[in-house]
């Protein structure tokens, strides 16, 4: 559900956008090239719906190589922009949609992952096709990318660190066009008294609040709680030694944890207030911490071992199959997506220059009254706000949040899978939490032998 209202708030915003935005000079472009546009380079008065469509039977005519990308209906909206500038700037090649149907999604993602594996498929693939691409980085099934990065100018000075969407030991197997952030907010009465981001506190205090509250939203149960208390923990929480390939869940605080998820897991039945919710933090969406903190929210995040960031989503990545026999072509596209032009199509692009550039534009709008930025008045209310040094200040977080943003560890996937399945049992009152625990030392014990 998360998901889906993500992906509805970054299409809408993307229209919003693209009425107003439009890189400029494409014609000039030499081809693969990097590179960042200048200042003024945005057109208010045309639409990016105004580029001519190219197919593939016009592609073949002209003798251009066809490129295919899977993706589903979920990231094609702004990817058919960058695709359709891609197809009328560039003479030699010809990316081509290869689109997943909605209704029969999993299937066709299962299908996609037995062909990758077998050095079948697309030549590009995405993160919303293939969503559990963290889990088959050291497969050998994605291009490793570093090195065509590094040729092509794309560096940690010029991009946001989201765009290494899918790394693992230094090595780059996806990069994100579009940095889809979201962050946690929690009732200022849930936090320990002085709002220290404190993990063991912030569990001891749920455990010892007076009212069994909704932990999250309606959806939720003990195996929810459990994944949003563990997922960007590299360690678990210290239950994993990855150096030593051993674990070791029979702790107190992985104890407290469970006790946690089950108090909180049926609430969702009984109709109690919600004491967390998602922040989405996108340009237009955003209201700034202010507005929390006057609705009693404070803005924790997701628990990282190394403290409390924004979580950043993979559905944007794009990764290059390793069987492909167009490298050039595929990256030629890549690349693009990255650059000046392809960025700009983007609502949240990884660009640096190019995000400073749309969130100036956007301020801009907000003091001309064409774009709204609402505020949350005393009594909880949401009202619309237009202030310079406000829409500033929003700006200066929502920046700061992209540079600190980070992708959930991809290791702890399996681990984390295996926890909150054996977890279940003691939520729903059908197995003792030590017999649960020790289920789960045994199994991620042995799944740490076999795979590290």
């Amino acid at each position: 559900m998360r998901k889906t209202f993500t992906f509805l708030i970054i299409f809408i915003l993307t229209c919003m956008i693209a009425g107003c935005s439009k890189p400029m000079g494409t014609e000039d472009r030499p081809e693969n090239k990097f590179y960042l546009p200048s200042e003024g380079e945005y057109d208010s008065e045309t639409s990016y719906h105004a580029i001519a469509l190219e197919s593939e039977a016009d592609a073949l005519s002209k003798g251009k190589t066809v490129i295919y990308i899977a993706a589903s209906t979920g990231d094609i909206e702004e990817l058919n922009y960058i695709i359709n500038s891609f197809n009328k700037s560039n003479t030699k090649y010809h990316v081509e949609s290869v689109l997943f149907d909605q209704n029969n999604l999993f299937q066709d993602q299962e299908r996609l992952k037995i062909e990758i594996a077998s050095g079948k498929g697309p030549d590009i693939l995405t993160g919303f096709a293939v969503p559990d691409a963290a889990n088959m980085m050291d497969s050998g099934c994605f291009l490793e990318l570093s090195s065509l990065m590094s040729e092509t100018g794309i560096t940690d000075e010029l991009f946001f660190p989201s765009v290494k969407s899918l790394a693992l030991n230094g090595r780059v197997y996806g990069v994100s066009i579009n940095t889809s952030c979201t962050g946690f907010a929690v009732k200022d009465s849930v936090l320990p008294d002085n709002h220290e981001r404190d993990y063991e506190a912030f569990i001891d205090k749920l455990l010892n609040y007076p009212d069994a509250v909704m932990i999250l939203n309606k959806n939720q149960n003990g195996a929810a709680i459990l994944r949003y208390l563990l997922r960007a923990s590299d360690s678990m929480r210290g239950t994993i030694n990855w150096d030593e390939a051993s674990c070791q869940f029979d702790t107190q605080l992985f104890s407290s944890i469970l006790d946690v998820c089950k108090r909180y897991g049926d609430v969702a039945e009984k109709g109690y207030e919600t004491i967390m919710k998602p922040v989405y933090l996108i340009s237009g969406i955003y209201t700034g911490e202010e507005s929390l903190n006057k609705g009693g929210w404070v803005l924790i995040n997701d628990w990282f071992d190394e403290g409390n960031y924004p979580f950043c989503s993979s559905s944007f990545s794009l990764m290059i199959n390793s069987s492909t026999e167009n490298v050039d072509g595929a990256w030629a596209f890549i690349s693009y997506a990255l650059s000046g032009y392809g960025q700009t199509y983007c609502s949240n692009p990884t660009n640096r220059r190019i995000f400073a550039e749309m969130m100036q534009n956007n301020y801009k709008l907000i003091n001309e009254g064409g774009l709204q930025l609402y505020d949350v008045n005393e009594s909880g209310a949401q009202v619309e706000r237009k202030d310079n040094a406000y829409a500033e200040k929003v700006i200066e977080e929502l920046t700061g949040y992209y540079e600190t943003a980070k992708y959930f560890p991809a290791r702890t996937n399996q681990i984390l899978d295996i926890i909150c399945e054996e977890a279940t049992p003691f939520f729903e009152g059908k197995k003792d939490k030590k017999d649960v625990i020790d289920v789960i030392q045994n199994r991620v014990q042995l799944y740490l032998n076999e795979y590290f």
